[in-house]
């Protein structure tokens, strides 16, 4: 009888703990989809202020001047390109550090009216940010270069605008060659060795990763800071911009020129809307930036009723 109640004693304890593990296993799984739940909420939010944040910083500061964002733990910033649509979007997700550990990354947040140009995917807990506005040749949008300040690059013989513009925006993680790391990725303007990135300035194009982005005028800054895929959809989302403006000028060309107030600009806008219209690459620029100085020129010659 005595073993019969030690074992049925043992037994119950025996229960009372596997019941206790999986019920505390049970809690453990709930608190850490809970707590996966919150960190997700919270980037998300984090997302969705980024976003924000850019808006004042685009109205606020000057172009070509430099600013920046500093998260409260180190993030991750991740960035996507859809060209789809009238305008494609811009999303933007991101992931906090905790304990050591990145969170799920957020679900995306997309704006139709940001352009940004990035590596698709940056860490750090300070983020450099500067504005270059894209003219080509009416005012079509500013663009944002976002790096993170745990990346140094090392400009190698630029020339004297390039240099001017890294004077002036006086970022900490941009240096001019011999002022550099070692550790900095080096962007070379006259040589291709030991360079992470070249830059064919007078040809106007950038080899990186083995691959050409093409540009023209302030496009550089996305092309050298950006992965190809990423850059090519963020050009092709403002091409479309792009063709929704001209549209707009080309009728108030058209409306002045009736007015008497002629400026011939109708014609010229008409040939540049269809060589936005029909814009496939970032190789197409070089065949527009012709018609894009000749339109410059002329609306620069006529005066009152010039354009923009």
């Amino acid at each position: 009888m005595e073993k019969r109640g030690y074992l049925d004693i043992s037994f119950g304890w025996m229960f009372a703990i596997m019941a206790g593990v999986i019920i505390l296993a049970f809690a453990f799984f709930m608190a850490q989809k809970f707590i996966g739940l919150k960190n997700n909420e919270i980037d998300t939010a984090s997302s969705k202020e980024l976003g924000t944040l850019l808006n004042p910083f685009e109205i606020g500061i000057e172009s070509g001047s430099s600013n920046f964002i500093e998260t409260p733990s180190r993030s991750r910033l991740d960035f996507e390109c859809d060209d789809y649509g009238n305008f494609g979007s811009q999303s933007i997700s991101t992931a906090h550090e905790s304990l050591g550990k990145f969170s799920e990354q957020s679900d995306s947040v997309s704006f139709q009216n940001k352009y940004i140009f990035s590596e698709k995917e940056i860490e750090g807990k300070k983020f450099y940010l500067f504005i270059m506005p894209f003219d080509y040749p009416y005012k079509v949008a500013d663009m944002i270069i976002i790096t993170s300040e745990d990346d140094e690059f090392c400009f190698v013989d630029p020339p004297s605008e390039i240099k001017s513009d890294l004077r002036r925006l006086s970022q900490d993680n941009f240096k001019i060659n011999p002022d550099c790391s070692s550790k900095a990725k080096r962007i070379c303007f006259s040589s291709d060795r030991n360079c992470d990135v070249v830059v064919k300035y007078d040809q106007g194009y950038v080899v990186k990763d083995g691959e050409e982005l093409y540009f023209d005028g302030n496009l550089i800054y996305g092309a050298v800071f950006s992965d190809k895929d990423y850059y090519e959809c963020q050009i092709k989302r403002l091409m479309k911009r792009m063709e929704q403006l001209n549209t707009i000028y080309e009728k108030k060309a058209i409306f002045l020129n009736l007015r008497g107030c002629q400026n011939n600009m109708a014609p010229d806008l008409g040939t540049l809307g269809i060589s936005v219209s029909t814009y496939s690459s970032s190789r197409s620029l070089s065949q527009m930036s012709m018609q894009v100085k000749e339109l410059e020129v002329k609306n620069g010659n006529s005066g009152i009723c010039g354009l923009w």
